[in-house]
């Protein structure tokens, strides 16, 4: 896997470990990055079956 894969699915698992979920607005402020870019990326995680989003 590649490096900004590992930080998105740590940051992933972080954020939804005490919570149970996590949205792109905590990834991208634990990230310091744009939202947009926590939406591709996460986008990307799903296509691989690597995250399931879930909606509500």
């Amino acid at each position: 896997m590649k490096s900004r894969t590992n930080t998105y699915l740590k940051a992933i698992y972080e954020t939804s470990y005490t919570q149970r979920w996590t949205c792109n607005k905590q990834l991208a402020t634990m990230l310091s990055v744009l939202p947009g870019s926590v939406t591709e990326a996460v986008n990307r995680l799903i296509l691989q079956k690597l995250v399931v989003k879930n909606k509500g």
